[in-house]
């Protein structure tokens, strides 16, 4: 055989290179998606070392592993044994066309033409793969190229896995059909796709590459998530589908981590609170069915094993020796098969039940809700301040329960203008401060404290939280005192102890001056003898 000539080249169509090289693009583009976040160049750059190989990175080529037939990419080709090969000219022949063992990888019938059978190494390369033209074979394809091939490829298979579902018989194969049929079908239909006549770029990776075929295996793992950015435009409908979808996410009444289905739907604080009544009616009446149902089937079965205890008395005593004929014995038997049933339907309720227990109730879903997104929809609250400012007595509230840094007074309402919520969608200390400040009887304040936030009510799962917070708020403040008093305490006894220091001081000093003048007149006295 000789080695591969301009004229075998150019037997292949472009149509053929373009879907083999797709096969490689989209295999390289599913090991990017597996790969950490990475700007847009660096998976230019990936892509192309995939594609080609880098040695100096450990990156093996996916041509070469393309070309040698490795793993799936066997499924492009049929291995056949030439005849003429011997182990005398085995090394004559070029190692691009046939393997260690002398076999010829020849592309499936499928992909070739009904004029010519295409051998590796002899009318395609790696070189006329990994090249953009057929006219440029040194070039290489860029890494970009294959980005964007890839997603080609990516969009095609999409489709096309809609297409096949609708045509297989519940992912199956209809009777007296083939997966050959299927492809035939799918490429019948690829104008609805692309606008390349007779095919779509991706026919052959969808064969070989997803569980659409004899092996049932999808080799893609990013055919189940979404695609990347779609370069293309998309027609009106394409929008319309979206802002369905999008305005049913909305109108939908779960509430999830991520939905707030209060928000969406505009409700008040008291129709949330009466949503919330209503779950949890529903959840104490699924809890209440579950202990009724596991109670009574103890019940049940206590009954039974006492039926059975005196059944076997009765049977021993009439026939000592087991016996299945007799009718005593077999009564036995009954009781025992009705025992064995009602534990088996003990062990289901209390699976149900421990399930229903795992799972978290409705109604705490929505408590939770309310209470995230309390503070940033509270501008839904009509809250009017029409107590005058001047009527508030300021010696009726206790100095020690009202903060003097006005925090408590932002977070009411005035003059109608809605409160600014904060940044972590939590209700504020000074919120909860004012729950526990509301207790103050006779004053417009704790009135109006009073409205903020909701009545309090230890059956709910929102008061207690606000219970909760009360009182690590007036533990918070009740520490600050006795510090404060402890400092207060500290301070006096050290000025205590430097006046007691500065008295003594002084006496002292006192003293000492008492005595400089009588050491004086002795001096005088000494000096007026000499």
């Amino acid at each position: 055989m000789s080695t591969a000539t301009n004229s075998d080249l150019t037997l292949m169509s472009a149509t053929i290179i373009k879907n083999i090289r797709a096969v490689a693009s989209i295999v390289v583009y599913d090991l990017l998606f597996k790969q950490n976040s990475m700007r847009l160049e660096d998976q230019f750059i990936f892509c192309y070392d995939s594609f080609h190989g880098a040695p100096e990175k450990n990156i093996v080529s996916q041509m070469d592993l393309l070309l040698s037939g490795h793993r799936f990419y066997n499924r492009l080709f049929t291995i056949e044994l030439s005849s003429n090969v011997t182990d005398r000219n085995v090394a004559a022949i070029p190692s691009s066309q046939n393997s260690a063992d002398g076999s010829l990888f020849y592309l499936k019938n499928r992909y070739c033409t009904a004029k010519a059978r295409f051998l590796r190494g002899k009318h395609f390369t790696k070189e006329s793969l990994s090249s953009p033209t057929k006219t440029r074979p040194q070039d290489k394809i860029t890494g970009r190229n294959v980005y964007d091939l890839a997603q080609s490829t990516l969009r095609n298979l999409k489709k096309v896995t809609a297409m096949a579902e609708e045509w297989l018989d519940d992912g199956k194969l209809p009777s007296g059909r083939s997966w050959d049929d299927l492809y035939d079908h799918l490429i019948s239909k690829s104008d609805e796709m692309s606008k390349e006549k007779g095919s779509y770029t991706g026919w052959i990776a969808f064969e070989i590459l997803t569980k659409y075929n004899e092996h049932g295996e999808n080799i893609l793992s990013l055919l189940n998530n979404e695609d990347a950015k779609k370069r293309e435009g998309e027609g009106r409908s394409d929008f319309r589908k979206k802002a369905k979808l999008k305005n049913d996410a909305a109108r939908s009444v779960q509430v999830g981590a991520d939905t707030n289905a209060f928000r969406n739907r505009g409700l008040s604080i008291q129709a949330r609170l009466h949503v919330i009544e209503m779950a949890q009616v529903e959840d104490a009446k699924k809890i209440r069915k579950n202990e009724v149902d596991v109670a009574n089937a103890n019940t049940q079965l206590q009954l039974l094993l006492e039926e059975r205890k005196q059944a076997i008395l009765l049977a021993k005593s009439i026939c000592a020796n087991f016996d299945k004929d007799d009718e005593f014995w077999k009564d036995v038997l009954n009781i025992t098969e009705q025992v064995k049933k009602k534990k088996v339907e003990i062990e289901s309720l209390m699976a149900c039940k421990k399930m229903c227990d795992s799972e978290i109730d409705k109604s705490t879903k929505m408590a939770e809700s309310l209470l995230a997104n309390l503070t940033e929809d509270a501008s839904t609250i009509n809250i009017q301040d029409n107590a005058p400012q001047d009527n508030v007595p300021q010696d009726s509230v206790p100095q020690d329960n009202v903060p003097q840094d006005n925090a408590l007074q932002d977070n009411v309402p005035q003059d109608n203008v809605p409160m600014i919520p904060p940044q972590n969608n939590m209700p504020t200390v000074e919120m909860v401060a004012g729950v526990a400040s509301a207790g103050v009887e006779g004053t417009e304040v704790s009135r109006k404290r009073r409205k903020c936030v909701p009545k309090l009510d230890h059956n709910d799962p929102m008061s207690l939280y606000y219970q909760m917070k009360v009182e690590q708020v007036e533990e918070d403040r009740r520490r600050e005192k006795e510090e404060r008093r402890r400092e207060r305490r500290e301070t006096k006894k050290e000025e205590k102890r430097w006046t007691m220091m500065m008295m003594a001081l002084c006496g002292m000093t006192k003293k000492i001056n008492k005595m400089i003048p009588d050491s004086d007149s002795d001096n005088e006295s000494d000096s007026g003898e000499v």
